[in-house]
């Protein structure tokens, strides 16, 4: 049936049903499909299945060692006798035939026995392409046809599938891949395409209204593929952050956090890099991309083409958004773009409470000790500004900030938004193995343990080459992991980096373990406890000198009674207990003398009562930016903490894997932001300098 002129190609058609098996689709369908066209391509399909969910045996270092030599030995031997004429000692034995015969058939049996195996194994990988991770509020969906449902945690979504959120309510989808897509309230998608290709995800999401925000996963793949689609344009990744908007009226507005989206509308395309945003209108291309603010203080001057906010005079314009009905001295947050020539426009103004902190993205024009110029805006620097290392001039970076009475504008940090530059690549000599060659991995200590009462962590450890010659590097290193107990809590793991290229002979390097647990860890009870094993999984010289493992426990610290996802209670602080993989113990040179704090514990009523019933768009932005409910980021709002303080807090806790609760309980005992990140050091094992060389994850250090 591969006959070219028939223009059937039996091998396209059954890695076509091979991708539905894994899709989902049940394998009874694609039988009885296969047995009408042809009853023989059924038995084909199921031995197709097998063989390619059939994982090789690997042979044990051991028994290649053996092997080579015996091989070797039989080549001497061979070399030796054949010049020798022929005779009844050197011809086959009548006796070898039937044990030839024998140990075909035990080969025969073991094949059937590892056929069916793979069967088993084929269905278990058959896992859908994405499902609906916590949900918050009414999230509703229905099939292509179908009627609206309530969608609860767990379930399979397909393609077709429709999806809507309510007011103040929100849903994760989470990916085969580890993609995320966090949907906000209010908001109407469609998943025209779902589905796994060659191990990547091919993803087609058309968002009606309201808004999302994703966290995609770089493709190993090209067969990978996520695209979103809306009323007037069409976005494409292949691994980045970014958020989608649609407005009432059609307008679609993208922001990325990280990476590049590619924009296209009517008939152009832009490139939006991170920090940047773009807007698109029905039937119009998109407009140039340009850096964004957002900004919070009070309106001292009011014309129909102009507002003066916080001392800025910012353009308004007819698609401007305005709530609340804001006046001439009224507290409103105020968010838009900054244009090629300068020029402020305000996409939406709305009133809100308490403290002013802002933020806005730009090109740094000039740095000194005391001061910046980002963009044409000045920004102090004091000892707290939290400042990410190698940032120079022309740089693009996000600049949180407040704004004091006297109209100065202090900068709480400056974040670079360059991406890493991939090294160039060198030339690697092909590496043959030697058995002269004496690298030996271990990991030290080989036992981490984090004791949490929070979703996520963070641990540290460290991978040492005990070689002792020059010779006796490790090669292709990578990193892999077990759960072995309670994996149904665990719902992700990162090894960060899992991979070098060469471990040299006295080398250590380091690496970070983080690790989210599902939603049924949230209700386990305090004991409860989840263990990984790290190993080497993979190496090229000698990978049977490295059975070294490190044992990860994870202990939950606080009972299983389920608490309102925005209630917390800030506890007095004057003795910060440290986890003890982050090592959070304030250095003597702070000196910081806590007050105990009073208990505040605000519900889910109470946050959404400190800012009107209306979801809050800056809340909900931030929600959807860290994947958590909109309920806990009012909370902290409501607590007296302005937004930019909360992006602050979940991007040092997204680096560190320290809980926010943290963060913000050493807020509250009085440190800056700028102490909270030396006392952090985010990201880095303990005693470990940020940027300098063995520093950072992955760095090399002698031990």
């Amino acid at each position: 049936m591969n006959d070219p002129s028939s223009g059937f190609n039996l091998d396209a058609f059954f890695e076509q049903k091979l991708d539905e098996l894994v899709n989902g689709r049940p394998e009874e369908e694609i039988l009885a499909e296969l047995d009408r066209i042809d009853p023989e391509l059924a038995f084909d399909f199921k031995l197709a299945a097998q063989m390619r969910f059939l994982q090789s045996p690997q042979p044990t270092p051991k028994a290649v060692l053996s092997g080579r030599n015996k091989l070797i030995g039989e080549i001497k031997n061979m070399n030796t006798t054949q010049n020798k004429p022929t005779t009844d000692n050197h011809r086959p034995q009548k006796w070898l035939f039937p044990m030839l015969a024998f140990g075909s058939a035990i080969v025969v049996l073991l094949l059937s026995v590892a056929l069916f195996a793979g069967i088993l194994f084929a269905k278990s990988l058959a896992q859908p392409a994405a499902v609906a991770g916590r949900t918050t509020g009414i999230v509703e969906i229905a099939s292509e046809k179908g009627s609206w449902e309530q969608l609860a945690a767990g379930e399979k979504i397909q393609a077709g599938d429709r999806v809507r959120t309510g007011k103040v309510s929100s849903l994760v989808v989470e990916y085969a891949d580890g993609t995320l897509t966090f949907v906000g309230p209010n908001t109407l998608l469609t998943f025209e395409e779902l589905q796994i290709k060659g191990g990547a995800i091919d993803v087609r999401i058309t968002q009606q209204q309201g808004s999302s925000s994703h966290r995609v996963i770089p493709f190993r793949s090209e067969k990978g593929s996520y695209t979103v689609n809306t009323p007037s344009s069409t976005a494409r990744v292949h691994g980045t952050e970014f958020a989608v908007n649609v407005t009432a009226a059609g307008i679609t507005r993208y922001s990325v956090d990280k990476g590049l989206v590619m924009v296209s509308g009517s008939s152009g395309e832009v490139a939006v890099t991170a920090g940047q945003t773009t807007a698109v209108r029905l039937g119009e291309d998109p407009l140039s991309p340009s850096y964004q603010f957002s900004i919070q203080g009070t309106v001292s001057a009011i014309t129909d083409t102009q507002w003066t906010i916080a001392g800025v005079n910012i353009a308004i314009t007819s698609e401007t958004l305005i709530l609340g009905g804001p006046t001439v001295g009224s507290q409103v947050y105020v968010e838009g773009r900054v244009l090629a020539d300068g020029t402020w426009v305000a996409d939406q103004i709305f009133s809100v409470e308490g403290e002013a902190i802002s933020n806005m993205t730009g090109v740094v024009e000039s740095i000194s000790d005391t001061s910046w110029i980002i963009s044409g805006k000045t920004f102090l620097i004091t000892e707290n500004t939290l400042v990410d290392e190698n940032i120079e001039v022309a740089d693009p970076v996000k600049v949180i900030f407040n704004i004091q009475p006297d109209g100065t504008w202090v900068a709480l940090s400056i974040l670079s938004l360059e991406e890493p530059e991939p090294s160039e690549p060198t030339a690697t000599p092909e590496i043959t193995p030697d058995l002269d060659e004496m690298p030996s991995l271990s990991f030290n200590p080989d036992e981490l343990r984090a004791e949490i009462c929070t979703s996520v962590t963070t641990v540290a450890g460290t991978l040492s080459n005990h070689g002792s010659e020059e010779k006796d590097f490790a090669s292709g290193v990578r990193l892999g992991y077990e759960i072995t107990v309670n994996p149904e809590l665990v719902s992700a793991v990162a090894i960060d980096p899992n991979y070098w290229e060469r471990i040299d002979a006295g080398e250590s390097v380091d690496f970070l373990v983080k690790i989210g647990l599902s939603d049924a860890w949230n209700t386990a009870s305090s004991g409860t406890e989840v263990k990984l094993e790290i190993f080497v999984a993979e190496e090229i010289n000698r990978p049977d000198h490295h059975p070294g493992r490190v044992t990860v426990t994870v202990v939950r610290t606080c009972d299983g009674t389920p608490t309102p996802t925005a209630e917390f209670t800030a506890t007095p602080t004057p003795e910060l207990s440290p986890t003890p993989t982050l090592e959070m113990t304030p250095t003597p040179t702070l000196e910081v003398t806590s007050t105990a704090t009073p208990e505040i514990t605000p519900t889910p009523t109470e946050a959404i009562g400190c800012t009107g019933a209306d979801p809050h768009p800056v809340g909900t932005k931030l929600a959807l930016r860290y994947g958590v409910p909109y309920e806990e980021i009012m909370a902290w709002f409501c607590m007296g903490f302005g937004f930019g303080e909360i992006d602050l807090a979940y991007s040092l806790s997204l680096q560190t894997g320290v809980p926010v609760e943290e963060i913000f309980n050493l807020r509250m005992s009085g440190l800056g932001w700028g102490q909270i990140k030396k006392q952090l050091n985010p990201g880095f094992p303990p005693g470990n300098n940020p940027g300098k060389p063995g520093g950072k994850p992955g760095g090399k250090k002698k031990p």
